[in-house]
């Protein structure tokens, strides 16, 4: 790193970060009100203006309120929606696909999957994540992201129930009582503090008009919403490689920009947002619309920040450019070729645990698909619309009721998925009418820096028949159990072949890794029409070896006879230890027929994978490995290892029959 932008960091991490810290402690140490930025408070007189110019409500009057009601009422099932904010009012909350009991009393500061409670201290006093094996500090923030809030709207817009206010300001209330500014686990993550504060802004633009909504209320609220900014902008995920999350606290300065917008403190974040989003989305994003980060499932959520920057700030007038928009189409293909039928995403790279705005909240899917909505709206593109033809939720929320008419007038395209590379991120997708195979040919993530990438460098999903059979292992959790943590992100746990038993990259802690990134991965031949794919790549990887090795692995997909080949060539000049993985859906029956001959089936779909090389010294076996279908899950798969002993240069030939 050059030496000026050493000095820049330390500046803008370490010295802002320390004056923060000494004013917040303080306050703190002496009992007052932390120093807010001096904003006119609202007043009985000017309420009724402040209501109706709430730059995030969504209808203009009673009459849009009802006509969004209608409209909701045809996108979901208000049974379903009234049923789950009834749960929401009585403390159920979805964690990670389940019902948790959050009890009469909602503890902020608790995961209540493991019962662990952090104590409220200030956050660089303690170690919050200084904690038992099987606490994860995650589930306390997911919480905490207020995603009931615009659960809660959604009854209250169908119902008209002040219930539903009452137990929206009680949760606002009782958030801000129990979580002392800067000395609560819930304000550890300057990411985290930026989704909630964008959830709790739409959420009130659900209750923005109810007579419960009063000054006290909205000056409370206001200055929360200065607490989050405040935190944010002092504690930036600011970093020579920045990521998602840096871009996540731009959107949560540019929300909170916009909701104080006749001040200059709400347009020095407005202006800063903007600026700092045209240039990371250049430095983040390739050509192709692919994250420099390496994770599928983390694509949508620079996809969402940036979308959801781009229809709060051009509301303020802020157009984004060319170039911008260019390249957040861009992630719309990319998001929409990732998408598989049943609505899921391939898992390569650190998972999610939910949305940033989950209009339809979370329940036992995380669903990949609604943002693709989004995209049609604000690209007019038609195959985008087959997903969701009617609309969604989400387009109601971000554009009123007036989006109906207009999203109605785009037509409605059909067309099915070719095979498609995505030169400049990496990505690959072969396919024919009944197999979708997901290549990754892309470096480890954020230019080595790792996570949420992984060491998945030629790692591969396939899906046959609508039917998930070769799989990620997924991430589980990335504070739980550490151990766990990087064996799921090792090269040991991906659908690759590794040489000698050494990582591609070595870690250092759960989500970095040590020293500059060698991989250097290079397209070599990339051929695609109606009888076949070919795809060639290699990684350098292991040069590092005492004998360099260059590993080269090329996917043949022949389309007419369902056959995939892949071919794994190394090259070197002594012997080596060669080893890969092929990891499977659990509901896949997988049985060994002969050392290099074996059948997965699930369903009534079958696959056979076959096994051809020179070497004298060939092993395979079935095992039992660790798989994670989303966040905070984890259950046990089966994988095929194959274990050989050549001289090098040598090759692996698997032969995957889809019958």
């Amino acid at each position: 790193m050059p030496v000026f932008d050493i000095i820049k960091l330390f500046n803008y991490g370490f010295i802002r970060k320390k004056i923060f810290q000494r004013e917040v402690e303080a306050s703190y140490y002496s009992n007052r009100k932390f120093r807010l930025p001096v904003i006119p408070k609202i007043k009985t007189d000017n309420i009724g203006s402040f209501k109706s110019e709430y730059p995030f409500r969504f209808f203009k009057n009673k009459e849009e309120f009802n006509q969004s009601a209608r409209i909701l009422e045809k996108i979901e099932l208000k049974d379903e929606i009234i049923s789950l904010a009834d749960k929401i009012y009585e403390n159920t909350f979805y964690l990670n696909g389940e019902e948790i009991d959050l009890g009469d009393i909602i503890t902020w500061n608790k995961d209540y999957i493991s019962g662990f409670q952090w104590k409220n201290d200030l956050l660089w006093r303690t170690d919050p994540f200084n904690t038992p094996i099987g606490v994860d500090i995650k589930n306390a923030w997911e919480v905490s992201r207020f995603h009931q809030g615009i659960a809660l709207g959604k009854a209250f817009l169908l119902t008209d129930d002040e219930k539903y206010t009452g137990k929206f300001i009680s949760l606002i209330n009782d958030f801000r009582e129990n979580n002392p500014f800067c000395a609560s686990v819930n304000w550890v993550d300057s990411s985290e503090v930026a989704i909630r504060l964008v959830n709790a802004i739409y959420a009130l633009s659900f209750f923005i008009d109810s007579p419960l909504i009063d000054e006290t209320f909205i000056n409370d609220f206001r200055d929360l919403i200065l607490f989050h900014s405040i935190f944010i902008e002092n504690n930036l995920d600011y970093s020579y490689h920045r990521g998602s999350g840096y871009l996540l606290n731009l959107l949560g300065l540019a929300a909170a920009g916009v909701l104080f917008n006749n001040h200059h403190y709400g347009i020095k974040n407005i202006n800063f947002a903007f600026q700092s989003f045209e240039q990371e989305i250049r430095s983040q994003i390739t050509d192709d619309g692919i994250s420099y980060e390496q994770s599928v499932p983390y694509h949508l959520v620079s996809l969402e920040t940036l979308y959801l920057s781009k229809i709060i700030l051009e509301k303020e007038g802020k157009l984004f450019s060319e170039g911008f928009n260019h390249l957040l189409s861009q992630m719309f293909e990319a998001q929409y070729n990732y998408l598989r039928a049943d609505g899921s995403v391939p898992q390569l790279g650190d998972s999610i645990s939910s949305r940033i705005i989950t209009p339809c909240l979370v329940d036992n899917k995380l669903d990949y698909s609604t943002p693709i909505a989004v995209g049609a709206y604000l690209f007019s593109v038609e195959k985008y619309k087959t997903i969701y033809p009617g609309g969604t939720a989400e387009l109601l929320l971000l554009f009123g009721p007036g989006f109906s008419e207009e999203y109605s007038a785009i037509k409605t395209e059909v067309i099915d998925k070719r095979s498609k590379g995505g030169f400049k991120g990496g990505h690959y997708f072969l396919r024919n009418r009944e197999v979708e195979i997901f290549v990754d040919g892309g470096e480890i993530g954020r230019h080595g820096f790792g996570a949420p990438g992984h060491n998945d460098i030629f790692s591969f999903e396939v899906v046959y028949k609508g039917k998930q059979f070769i799989v990620d292992t997924g991430t589980y959790s990335f504070y739980a159990h550490p151990v766990i943590r990087n064996n799921l992100r090792s090269v040991r746990s991906h659908n690759t072949v590794f040489v000698d038993d050494i990582q591609i990259s070595e870690f250092d802690g759960a989500f970095k890794m040590k020293g500059s990134d060698i991989t250097r991965p290079k397209l070599l031949d990339w051929q695609s029409n109606n009888e076949e794919d070919i795809l060639a790549i290699q990684h350098f990887a292991y040069i590092k070896l005492p004998d360099p090795v260059i590993c080269k692995r090329t996917f043949h997909l022949f389309k007419e006879g369902n056959i995939l080949k892949i071919k794994d060539e190394l090259f070197g000049g002594l012997e080596h230890h060669i080893k890969a993985k092929f990891h499977f859906h659990p509901d896949v029956f997988v049985e060994k027929i002969e050392n290099n001959h074996f059948s997965a089936t699930r369903d009534n779909a079958r696959i056979e994978i076959k096994f051809f090389t020179p070497s004298d010294y060939f092993y395979s076996s079935v095992q039992e490995a660790d798989y994670s279908f989303r966040y905070g899950k984890l259950e046990k798969t089966k994988r095929i290892a194959i274990h050989l002993k050549e001289k090098f240069p040598t090759f692996i030939v698997t032969e995957i029959l889809f019958l």
